[in-house]
């Protein structure tokens, strides 16, 4: 086993979590709509987090160039995958048994650690392109700096129009991010 086959299959799981969150989180607000007060950010920070999600596995799959993994590397993959998860939990409730639920009063509730948690996660994205991608785009670290910026702005001002701010920028950030990214992973030899 290569040392980038260890390392995916870990950090996959991981995401793995995350995924299945927003899907039993989903599942429930479909299932019982009538007693969900909706709120329109959760949903942003959703349609940024799946964007986010395609980005990174298509970022990931460079990383099978690098033959030798030092423990900074690693550690700056994993925490980069919890930072991940843990701005998932705080974003979606998750199982709520049927009872009532406002996605407005749940987010705004957990706002500020939804902010710091990305901060710290974008903050480790940009440590992971200098370091382990060895990225020289300028884009990347502008957009980085960008989310950075703007959501420590969201820790600042704290309110509902900046959650539909930020949720609005954040996946317009995915979205240029995508736009601007590889769209098709070939191996050596293969065709695509």
């Amino acid at each position: 086993m290569k040392p980038f086959e260890f390392i995916i299959i870990f950090i996959f799981i991981i995401f793995g979590m995350a995924i299945s969150e927003v899907i039993v989180s989903l599942a429930n607000i479909l299932r019982y709509y009538e007693q969900v007060f909706f709120y329109l950010p959760p949903f942003l920070w959703a349609m940024s987090g799946w964007l986010f999600a395609l980005n990174y596995f298509f970022s990931l799959y460079k990383l099978e160039r690098i033959r030798v993994w030092n423990i900074a590397n690693f550690g700056n993959l994993i925490f980069s995958t919890i930072m991940f998860v843990t701005c998932t939990f705080l974003v979606w409730p998750g199982d709520f048994n049927g009872q009532s639920l406002d996605l407005e009063m749940y987010f705004r509730h957990n706002s500020f650690f939804i902010y710091l948690t990305t901060i710290a996660l974008v903050f480790s994205l940009a440590m992971e392109a200098r370091f382990i991608h060895k990225s020289k785009k300028i884009m990347v670290y502008v957009s980085h700096g960008l989310s950075i910026l703007i959501l420590i702005l969201g820790c600042i001002y704290n309110n509902k129009s900046m959650d539909y701010l930020i949720g609005l920028c954040m996946l317009l950030v995915q979205i240029f991010l995508t736009w601007r990214s590889p769209k098709i992973i070939t191996q050596k030899g293969g065709t695509t």
